[in-house]
């Protein structure tokens, strides 16, 4: 009775961690395809800031609440007409998996591993025209 009762709460502490993976990597996916859209703008004015600090300026720099999913910050470099834009290194989105997000001015945000577009909503079309 004991045994069964301690598989059971292994069980469930396993289904909520793998649940509270799946919110996270939705919340980093968000916030970096908005940190995109704020970089493919500035490209777009011919404003191309050279580091992420410029980049997020008008939102409060990289202590702004878009950077709370990224305890490890972002990689971002700029040549002027184009960018880049990524996760520095890969961490859990399951428990059994790890991914990081990566983008530019050419291609969509998506999940460097699994090939999957990065969503800044769950309906949203991707990758949007003029991406690959």
């Amino acid at each position: 009775m004991f045994l069964s009762l301690a598989v059971l709460l292994a069980v469930m502490a396993l289904f909520v961690s793998n649940r509270h993976l799946e919110a996270h990597k939705h919340e980093r996916e968000r916030h970096f395809v908005t940190i995109h859209f704020i970089a493919a703008g500035a490209v777009g004015n011919g404003e191309t800031p050279k580091d992420l600090e410029g980049l997020l300026k008008s939102v409060g720099g990289e202590t702004s609440p878009l950077m709370k999913p990224f305890p490890g910050g972002l990689v971002f470099r700029s040549d002027g007409d184009s960018f880049t834009l990524e996760e520095p290194w890969a961490r859990n989105v399951t428990l059994l998996e790890k991914d990081r997000l990566i983008g530019s001015d050419r291609k969509w945000p998506r999940w460097q591993s699994s090939g999957e577009y990065g969503r800044k909503f769950p309906d949203q079309q991707v990758p949007p025209s003029g991406y690959e």
